[in-house]
């Protein structure tokens, strides 16, 4: 579904709150940041997760459990809100993906009108028994620093349509995917960890959805701790990735091209089947020459993540966790 879908005067649906003359919610302000406490405590998991993992770290990235998966079902389209081009040309863009929470909210607030509002009021209904799901966003770390978009989208529609905010479950690790390609994306794959309200609905919220990796590996996480995630949403994406769920056609082409070989061993590498992969990813995995190819490829991208941008040495992951509760400390200063 895409925001073209909603109509936000539609008779089953709340009328949304009207836009300011200055293009701004009334409850909200150029002032405005993310609620203090939403943001403290997401930051402070983030870098608790990443102190436990330096406890825990062995040097040996492949000896760390791959991230849990689990077959897509009848997943629904990813809500797509915003034109990508329209995102990466704001003002306010550069500032909120490199974590300043107020240009994160007034990005989000800028970018999100009735017509968003509406179309993530239409998937909660279509989606969830009671229409209140629990709202998680992806919370990463970046070149730039801790990305505050999805925190800030999360919370604006948490605000707007009176549902439940999640802050408890973060990434663990830092995978760098802003400008890598699939084999980088597939090889350097995002860790979760968290409490999860088990039994509760859920609904995933990014700033970007590209081969829809992470957003997979975050459901694995939330089902593998007894919850649910009925939905998700994303700011932009190209439109061919809001479909996460790969389709039979899809998956049939990939077994085929590459045989059986090639999903036995993707099984032992990354603990599950094709069946948990997302269209993008089977798609891109299809559209590879040779089995051979892929491993070479997804090794060296691996060694290369070890390098650098991937950062399973204890020493970058500490720099990580000073740099996070510097960011903590500056959201306390007025």
């Amino acid at each position: 579904m895409t925001v073209a879908d909603a109509d936000p005067s539609g008779p089953d649906f709340p009328t949304p709150p009207r836009l300011s003359n200055t293009g701004f919610l009334p409850h909200l302000s150029l002032t405005m940041t993310i609620d203090p406490q939403t943001l403290r405590n997401a930051v402070s998991s983030m870098a608790e997760a990443f102190r436990c993992k330096i406890n825990r770290t062995t040097g040996n990235a492949e000896t760390v459990e791959p991230p849990p998966r689990t077959a897509w079902g009848s997943f629904p389209d990813v809500v797509l809100l915003a034109d990508e081009l329209v995102v990466k040309r704001h003002p306010e863009y550069p500032g909120a993906k490199a974590g300043d929470a107020r240009a994160a909210a007034i990005f989000v607030d800028d970018l999100i009108d009735d017509t968003g509002t509406a179309a993530v009021q239409m998937l909660l209904a279509e989606v969830s028994e009671n229409g209140k799901p629990v709202l998680v966003s992806v919370h990463t770390y970046e070149h730039e620093g801790v990305n505050a978009i999805p925190a800030a989208l999360a919370t604006l529609l948490s605000e707007r349509l009176t549902t439940d905010l999640g802050v408890t479950v973060v990434q663990t690790n830092v995978v760098f995917h802003t400008g890598a390609d699939g084999y980088g994306r597939l090889a350097r794959q995002a860790r979760f960890s968290g409490q999860v309200e088990s039994n509760r609905e859920h609904v995933m919220v990014d700033d970007f959805v590209g081969q829809g990796g992470t957003l997979a590996n975050l459901r694995g996480w939330i089902e593998k701790q007894g919850g649910k995630v009925v939905g998700a949403v994303a700011l932009t994406g190209k439109p061919y990735s809001a479909r996460l769920q790969p389709s039979q056609e899809q998956l049939g082409e990939l077994r085929q091209r590459h045989g059986k070989d090639l999903e036995r061993w993707w099984r032992e590498r990354f603990g599950h089947s094709f069946d948990c992969l997302t269209q993008s990813e089977a798609r891109y995995l299809a559209r590879s020459p040779d089995v051979d190819t892929i491993r070479d490829r997804l090794a060296a991208a691996q060694f290369e993540g070890n390098r650098g941008s991937h950062t399973p040495n204890p020493h970058k992951e500490k720099r990580h966790v000073e740099e996070l509760n510097t960011f903590d400390s500056d959201r306390h200063t007025p």
